[in-house]
């Protein structure tokens, strides 16, 4: 197996230095000689690792538990949702949330044109009988096994070395968090925290689009080191997978575009001689990726034009030259030079090429908004991808520094290697754990609130009603009830924490919900000016976007003024003061649901509608409510 390794290695290094010669030669199978113990070790442990959150669920609540995912990755909550839709029969365009307007379906929205995985789960789940939680429950091992597999498949093939594959993929995805400005150590040093846990996990984005990240740079290593039939079918699968990325995630076939920009770039300075070998190799990624774009660009012309503003979508041209990722990256690219300088290697090499294309990645990325003048919530790049590029550049390129050239470059075993597997994997159980018990708390009442979830969904069976056909929720529990009873029921909500988000809703149609849904909920104008001075998440993100709540998305951040405070809220105090009919039934609310000991009376939603029937069940209360007839003529609070 050894003698298989070192073929495999010095077959590539030919490949790299010699396009032009007339001589053929026997080149092996694609995955020739691999052993694949490695991985499939590797693979496992961070499965395991992956289910820790869900572990923890279900232990603390026992024979309590009522099949709750563990929410571990912000916005999985929506992406549920939006699945759940579609298992439900919902079409591509629907919204998450939200009712349909009018009868009209929803322009299109980045749910829909990032349709590919939640298409393909969709499938999956009605075919095998799995809801929306279980589908969810059983992505996370599966996503990572599939990130480990094709990242030690990726470093076993550069390397020649499973051993250092295997390794080298749970060091990469158990330090990416922390290479992203995340993890654990960040609390303790006192320099916030903006995530935590394992990202690329994050249901269904990025998901299976990261191991294909991966697939599509080892299909390109591939279709640059071999001159034969297996070299030209390579390439064809990457422009294959590329389409799969483009309709996946932004930020996945975005990276993917940078980074296969940077790779042709390099090697075509460093192999001027074989120009036209060089670009014919990179016609097929063009000739379907240039297609799959010009699809792409149709969708995109369709979507809602507020978008960009609720995405942050930013017009600046400032760098950004003290990201993590981009330090490692450039840390990895001195190791590289250093490895050319002391002859451990030669610029011509894939290998050199390939570290190098990797370390410059995260500099791209971050930093196309100089030429672009357009930034999209960068941090995206730091945390879901960037991040881990940069570990594979620092990865290979102390490789390259270590190898012996007189063993082709393959490093044998070394104690440290294995010593250094087991820090990566202890540090991804810190940082799962520290993640999971952070997250404990607002799981469990997740899971209590699954009861009410369910009776919806079996009212709404028993109804006979169309998909498309949604009763309006109402609730003012926002971070349990709002964000998740879509991930589960089929209807809709008035409010919830990602409505600013939702494509059916013009800014104006968003004020309005919004506004009706402080109404009922019973906060006065001076109460809503009192939580956005106190950068209350749901207001503010309600009323001035993301981009205005969190720094991290912004690249020039600015918190709401004193004026814009005082424009909302005389706004607010207007809708208050001219509330009717018209108002109250737009739209119009079929549910209530509250704490079951909440003592909140909600006086304004009794004056327009009636309570007909109640139900508790577990820790809330299902209220069926209906409008009032002459709702105008009865007092706040008559019944």
């Amino acid at each position: 197996m050894r003698d298989a390794a070192l073929k495999r290695q010095s077959m590539t290094e030919t490949a790299g230095n010699s396009f032009l010669s007339e001589g053929k030669q026997e080149e092996p199978r694609l995955f020739s000689g691999i052993r694949w113990r490695w991985g499939v070790i590797a693979a496992i442990a961070m499965s395991l690792l992956s289910l820790w959150p869900q572990i923890d669920l279900v232990w603390h609540r026992g024979s309590e538990w009522n099949g709750a995912f563990a929410h571990a990755n912000y916005d999985e909550e929506i992406y549920a949702a939006y699945l759940n839709g579609m298992i439900e029969g919902r079409p591509r365009v629907s919204d998450p949330l939200i009712e349909l307007q009018d009868g009209n379906p929803p322009p299109e929205s980045l749910f829909s044109i990032q349709f590919t995985q939640p298409m393909l789960f969709a499938s999956a789940a009605r075919l095998l009988g799995l809801s929306t939680s279980s589908a969810f429950i059983v992505l996370s091992p599966l996503f990572a096994f599939l990130s480990t597999l094709a990242l030690f498949l990726l470093l076993s093939v550069l390397t020649a070395d499973e051993r250092l594959g295997g390794v080298g993929a749970v060091f990469i995805l158990c330090f990416g968090t922390l290479a992203g400005w995340g993890g654990k150590v960040l609390p303790v040093l006192h320099l916030g925290i903006t995530y935590a846990g394992f990202p690329f996990l994050r249901r269904y984005q990025p998901g299976l689009a990261f191991p294909l990240f991966f697939v599509f740079i080892l299909l390109i290593w591939y279709a640059f080191t071999r001159k034969d039939r297996s070299g030209r079918t390579a390439a064809w699968a990457a422009g294959l997978v590329f389409a799969v990325l483009v309709f996946s995630y932004f930020y996945m076939w975005t990276a993917a575009l940078a980074w296969v920009f940077l790779i042709a770039l390099l090697w075509i300075i460093t192999h001027w001689s074989e120009l036209r070998w060089s670009l014919m190799r990179l016609v097929p990624v063009a000739i379907v990726g240039g297609v799959t774009l010009a699809a792409y660009a149709f969708q995109l012309a369709r979507i809602e034009s507020t978008t960009g503003a609720t995405q942050v979508l930013e017009f600046t041209h400032w760098p950004d030259l003290v990201s993590p990722p981009l330090i490692i990256g450039l840390i990895a690219g001195l190791l590289t030079w250093r490895a050319v300088r002391i002859y451990r290697t030669h610029w011509a090499d894939p290998l050199t090429l390939f570290t190098l294309s990797f370390a410059l990645l995260p500099l791209s990325l971050l930093n196309q908004q100089v030429i672009t003048g357009r930034s999209l919530q960068p941090v995206h790049y730091e945390m879901f991808i960037g991040n881990y590029v940069a570990l594979l550049a620092l990865v290979l390129s102390i490789f390259i520094l270590k190898r012996r050239p007189e063993t082709s470059g393959a490093p044998r075993m070394s104690r440290a290697l294995a010593i250094l597997g087991l820090i990566a994997f202890a540090w991804g159980a810190v940082e799962i754990n520290y993640n999971t018990r952070r997250r404990r708390e607002h799981n469990v009442k997740r899971d209590e609130f699954i009861p009410v979830a369910k009776r919806l969904q079996d009212e709404a069976a028993k109804s006979g009603r169309d998909p498309n056909e949604r009763e309006v929720v109402f609730s003012p529990n926002t971070p349990v009830v709002s964000d998740n009873l879509t991930n589960y029921a089929p209807q809709a909500m008035l409010w919830a924490l990602h409505a600013p988000l939702m494509p059916a809703l013009s800014e104006s149609e968003r004020n309005h919900r919004f506004f009706l849904y402080l109404y009922y909920s019973d906060v006065t104008a001076d109460e809503l000016g009192l939580r956005l001075r106190k950068n209350s998440p749901v207001e503010v993100l309600a009323l001035f976007g993301w981009g205005r709540q969190f720094p991290s998305l912004s690249a020039e951040f600015t918190p709401p003024t004193d004026e814009e405070i005082r424009d909302q809220v005389s706004k607010y105090s207007e809708f208050i003061k001219n509330f009717g009919s018209q108002s109250a039934n737009s739209p119009q609310l079929s549910w209530l649901v509250t704490e079951a000991d909440s003592n909140v009376s909600l006086s304004n939603l009794d004056r327009w509608y009636v309570r007909e029937s109640e139900e508790v069940l577990g820790q809330y209360r299902l209220i069926r409510i209906s409008p009032r007839v002459s709702a105008e003529a009865n007092p706040p609070g008559e019944r």
